[in-house]
C-alpha cells in the first residue's frame, strides 16, 4: 500500500497509513479525500455513540480546596473503597485545606471515603515549588508519590 493511500480504520472512517494525526486533523483529511462518504460515516458513528451509550449516574461529587490555586492531577480508588487524590496547592489553611503552605506550591494529598468526604490530608514540600502529578496506593496500603520539586 502506498503511504498516501487510505485504509479502513475504526468508526472515524479512513486514515493514512502510519498517520499520527489528531482526531481533528483526521476529520479534515478524510473530508478532503471522500467528502460525502466520510461525512455520512462520521454522522453515523456519532449517532451510534450518542444513542448507544447511557451516561453514568453520578454517585457523589465534591468540590474541595483552599482560597488560592489548588490542582489535583491523580486519583485512585483505595483498598478501603475510598479514593486518594494527589496534586498541588498554593493555599494556606482555608476552605477545606487544613494545613498551611510550606512556601510556594506544595504536594497536596487528600484521602476521601467512598462518599467523597475528606478523611485526612497532607501538605508536603519545601520553601519553593513542589508539584505532585501521580499518586498510587501500594499493595501494603501505603502510598507512593511522583512529581518534582
Amino acid at each position: 500500500m502506498h503511504k498516501n493511500d487510505f485504509k479502513t480504520s475504526s468508526c472515524l472512517g479512513k486514515i493514512r497509513e502510519g498517520s499520527t494525526q489528531t482526531a481533528n486533523k483526521l476529520i479534515a483529511v478524510t473530508l478532503k479525500a471522500m467528502k460525502n462518504f466520510t461525512l455520512l460515516l462520521f454522522a453515523i458513528c456519532i449517532a451510534h455513540i450518542s444513542f448507544s451509550q447511557i451516561a453514568p449516574e453520578i454517585e457523589w461529587q465534591n468540590t474541595i480546596g483552599g482560597e488560592n490555586y489548588d490542582e489535583l492531577h491523580s486519583i485512585q480508588q483505595t483498598l478501603d473503597g475510598g479514593y486518594i487524590l494527589g496534586g498541588f496547592s498554593y493555599s494556606d489553611i482555608s476552605g477545606d485545606k487544613t494545613e498551611a503552605s510550606n512556601g510556594g506550591y506544595d504536594y497536596w494529598v487528600v484521602k476521601v471515603d467512598s462518599f467523597g468526604e475528606i478523611e485526612w490530608q497532607n501538605t508536603i514540600g519545601g520553601n519553593s515549588d513542589d508539584f505532585l502529578y501521580s499518586i498510587q496506593q501500594t499493595f501494603d496500603g501505603d502510598y507512593i508519590l511522583g512529581g518534582y520539586t
